[in-house]
């Protein structure tokens, strides 16, 4: 008589008692009480490359792959998800660099750009002595971004970061004699008296404290030396 390993409760009770001597219970079933069974043998070599194959995809690609990612994930496919990867990432990189491309021209814009515009509007004697001063004043200006706001930087005559505000420095190109011909009021450009005044006004200054800006005191000092040297003479 051939005995099953496993029996039913049911099944275990229409034995006879030589048979039933032979299983012990396990749970609701009964098992035959048998020792030396040998163990198949298991294969653990393709689950460890398979592993291996996860936790590199795992580092490859993260927890957050696409669709075709899993996909290629489930196939063990580790060169399809490398090139994978690297387009990702290089379309990432070419997205920030157009991020921060588009941020430095913005501030290229409103911190030097604008600021050489503002400049050499207010100095020059024209439109066309404008252009003319641009590409100098341009070349003088930079952008500091530490602080709390952004904020445009001067540099001297020697291409050195200063302290110079943006009278200062305007004041510094409209004394320079190499570009009288271009500034406002000076005798180069042939401006009359009220040249000294930025051609705002008719009435000449008489004294230190008739200049709003110091730009324009510095015109009107290019204009006339030998009147600005008695003013400061006479004091305010």
């Amino acid at each position: 008589m051939s005995l099953k390993f496993i029996l039913s409760a049911t099944a275990y009770a229409a034995l006879d008692d030589t048979a039933k001597a032979m299983y012990a219970a396990d749970g609701a079933t009964f098992k035959l009480n048998v020792t030396g069974i040998p163990t198949p043998a298991v294969d653990t070599s393709k689950d460890a490359e398979l592993k291996t194959l996860q936790d590199q995809v795992a580092k490859l690609t993260g927890e957050a792959g696409t669709a075709d990612e899993n996909a290629l994930k489930k196939a063990g496919d580790i060169e399809a998800l490398e090139k994978s990867w690297s387009a990702k990432l290089t379309s990432q990189t070419e997205a920030s660099n157009a991020i921060l491309a588009t941020r430095d021209s913005f501030i290229q814009a409103q911190l030097v750009d604008n600021v050489a515009l503002s400049i050499a509007t207010q100095i020059a004697a024209s439109a066309e002595d404008a252009q003319v001063l641009m590409p100098h004043i341009k070349s003088r200006l930079g952008s500091d971004l530490t602080g709390d706001a952004p904020k445009t930087t001067f540099l001297d005559a020697e291409g050195a970061l200063s302290a110079l505000t943006k009278e200062e420095f305007s004041a510094s190109f409209v004394a320079n004699p190499v570009f009288s011909r271009n500034i406002k009021g000076s005798s180069a450009d042939g401006g009359g008296s009220s040249g000294g005044r930025g051609g705002n006004s008719n009435a000449a200054p008489t004294t230190l404290s008739d200049f709003k800006t110091g730009t324009e005191e510095a015109i009107f000092a290019n204009k006339n030396p030998e009147k600005y040297q008695a003013m400061v003479e006479a004091g305010a």
